[in-house]
């Protein structure tokens, strides 16, 4: 199989709708490895061990410039509220020697998992197999990064063609050498099934009885010219808003369900940063 650009990892993850930050190089072919030996076939699954480092994402800067540079350490890197960094989408070094090993029917040789594998680092101390660590805690992980796990290795499975079977962690590739990461496979491989399901579309809903109330009564703001606004935040949270008129307005959560206008959702800070500042805001 021809491993995937860049560019589909890319939109892989957003197709999964994960907010992703690129880190600089992430799609450039020269600071890679094995060229067109460069043949995924499968995802395993890291975390940092990092000592407890605080912040979202310590360990950014080793996967980048660790002793190998220029080449990566990782693919993905997963920050404690979720947020996805694309390291590298081609070749990079994280598996290091193993195996032999069949994943998913494909049989990587010893010590060539580099060659096959995604590596997904998870930031975390990694001594603890908690998955409902709080946000300033360190040793295990945090629900929004077990989500964005998921979904990532979930993403990039489902882009070689593989499923659930196609994910393990690298103390299954190492098993002499690693410990990582701390819970069972199954559960990994059961939380991987479930973003790979069919999900079906939620109903368009009734037709309001209590209508978004004009935020400026006596204007005429035709009804396809309002939108309503859902804004992502990196920690997870959600905040609606209507713009009509040329102005932004929070509208509560019961209001927001009887909308049945144009929506648009909105999860790169930059871009509401941007959508902010042209209009303003009641």
């Amino acid at each position: 199989m021809t491993a995937p650009s860049p560019a589909r990892v890319r939109q892989a993850l957003a197709d999964a709708g994960l907010t992703v930050q690129l880190v600089p190089g992430w799609d450039d072919p020269s600071i890679g490895k094995y060229g067109t030996g460069w043949a995924p076939t499968g995802v395993v699954l890291h975390h940092t061990a990092n000592g407890g480092a605080p912040g979202d994402a310590p360990s950014l800067a080793w996967v980048v410039k660790n002793k190998y540079a220029p080449v990566r350490a990782c693919h993905l890197l997963i920050g404690r509220s979720g947020l996805v960094h694309l390291v590298y989408a081609l070749g990079c070094y994280h598996a290091g020697m193993g195996g032999p090993m069949t994943v998913a029917g494909t049989r990587i040789p010893k010590d060539r998992g580099n060659s096959y594998l995604f590596g997904i680092e998870v930031e975390s101390k990694g001594t603890d197999p908690s998955m409902t660590a709080g946000a300033h805690e360190s040793d295990g992980f945090t629900p929004a990064q077990v989500e964005s796990t998921a979904r990532a290795a979930a993403a990039l499975v489902k882009l070689l063609g593989r499923d659930e079977r196609a994910v393990i962690r690298h103390r299954d590739w190492a098993p002499h050498r690693k410990t990582d990461v701390l819970q069972p496979l199954a559960t990994w491989r059961a939380l991987v099934a479930e973003q790979l399901k069919p999900h079906t579309p939620d109903p368009k809903p009734d037709p309001p009885t209590h209508p978004v109330p004009d935020p400026h009564p006596g204007t005429t703001t035709p009804e396809d010219d309002a939108m309503m606004i859902t804004f992502r935040d990196t920690a997870g949270g959600t905040t609606l808003w209507l713009l009509a008129a040329g102005r932004l307005t929070s509208v509560p959560r019961h209001d927001a369900a009887s909308w049945t206008g144009d929506t648009l959702t909105i999860s790169d800070p930059a871009t509401w940063a941007r959508m902010r500042a042209a209009y303003p805001v009641t």
